[in-house]
């Protein structure tokens, strides 16, 4: 059989051992139990031996309806079970950073501690970009932080930062919240001056990540999408009857944006409207499963998270559906694609589509004691997925 590593983060709560100062390497294991085995059976190796599989009896005892757990999917097999819990993660090369008191590499193949990019229990949000990490803090402040040389790049200080932050075409934006408004802030991505601020009367919300030469961002108090030049902040164009559900995507001329009851493609260049899709039938909206929430564009197609619904890709161009693949009664859920696949997760499973023809099936059910999603993402054969309450573990995927 063909295998392909896939890492689970199931995570949330508190990181057991003493933290690590920033940059510092560790090879600390013993918290990290390797395992070799397929799910449901005894191990076949382990480093220590400490099995982590659950029999098919003990999966659907009781719940039959929560049957089968990740822990126990046929296509699954449990790779290493590690230490820390994290109410966010994100894929960072080798490394997988997670945060809870601060920010921490795990070692992406074997699950250990390798060194804490950001030691401070003040992180409100943060991004990776390649070998940057940008943390924003509670306490007014943005960092960028190398990743390749592990020590901190650059700092911007007193902001009433806000909102998610985003990072690419060379720049990080992210919003500041006021009470008499608010900013749409952009800085430089390799030194971290300040390029422009634009001051908003409402507080800003979705803000998308540069690309195709703009900035899209919304603003509360009634439908508004404004749309600014990268380079010198100018507003190209705004509408004051679309609000985006979620962050914005742009690449090449169009931008992308959701609101809750239809997709809209805009020329970036003038605010025409390309296309418009509406929510699906039986579905019931379009709506952000967190303040990172995004339409994933890959391969010409536009994936988009629907609650009460699961996953709508649409051609990118002319806005016609390709496939929706249907999760009835869900919630907020949230969409990565990689490679052939595409991959949804709501809060209580996890759902693999063939990003062709949107057939797909359940992978697994989370684990009994988790409360909710915390976050998923996938990359390069990898996939992250952060419930509640559970630790971090990774599983290798069986075709």
């Amino acid at each position: 059989m063909r295998r392909r590593r896939v890492l689970a983060a199931l995570a949330a709560g508190g990181v057991s051992g003493c933290l690590r100062l920033a940059g510092e390497e560790t090879t600390e294991r013993e918290t990290a139990t390797r395992t070799r085995t397929n799910a449901g059976t005894a191990p076949a190796e382990t480093e220590p031996a400490t099995s982590t599989g659950t029999t098919a009896e003990e999966t659907t005892e009781n719940e039959p309806e929560r049957s089968p757990l990740l822990a126990a999917a046929p296509q699954l097999e449990l790779r290493w079970e590690g230490p820390a819990y994290a109410s966010r993660l994100a894929p960072a090369g080798d490394d997988v950073v997670v945060e809870k008191s601060g920010l921490l590499a795990l070692d992406a193949d074997a699950g250990f501690r390798r060194w804490q990019p950001f030691p401070d229990d003040d992180v409100r949000r943060f991004a990776v970009d390649g070998d940057l990490l940008v943390v924003g803090t509670r306490d007014g402040g943005v960092v960028g932080i190398d990743l390749s040389k592990r020590e901190e790049r650059w700092r911007y200080g007193g902001t009433d930062f806000q909102t998610a932050v985003r990072v690419g075409s060379g720049a990080v934006v992210f919003g500041e919240d006021r009470a008499d408004g608010g900013a749409v802030v952009c800085l430089d991505r390799a030194d971290g001056s300040e390029r422009w601020r634009v001051e908003t009367d409402e507080r800003v919300s979705n803000v998308s990540a540069p690309a195709a030469g703009v900035v899209l961002f919304g603003t509360n108090g009634g439908p508004n999408l404004e749309v600014h030049d990268l380079e010198s902040g100018a507003r190209r164009w705004r509408h004051e009857e679309f609000h985006p559900a979620m962050a914005p995507v742009a690449a090449d001329d169009t931008a992308y944006v959701a609101s809750t009851d239809a997709v809209v493609a805009y020329d970036v260049a003038n605010g025409d409207v390309r296309w418009a899709a509406s929510v699906p039938e039986r579905a019931e909206r379009f709506d952000a499963f967190s303040a990172r929430t995004a339409p994933v564009l890959r391969d010409g197609r536009l994936h988009v998270p629907v609650v009460d619904g699961g996953v709508l890709a649409l051609d990118a161009n002319a806005g016609e559906r390709a496939w929706f693949y249907e999760v009835p009664d869900t919630e907020y859920g949230v969409v990565a694609v990689d490679g052939d696949a595409a991959w949804y997760a709501d809060e209580v499973a996890v759902h693999r589509v063939d990003a062709r023809t949107g057939d797909g099936g359940l992978v697994g059910y989370l684990e009994r004691d988790a409360n909710g999603l915390n976050d998923f993402a996938v990359a390069d054969g990898t996939v992250f997925v952060a419930p509640t309450s559970t630790a971090v573990k990774a599983f290798d995927v069986v075709d």
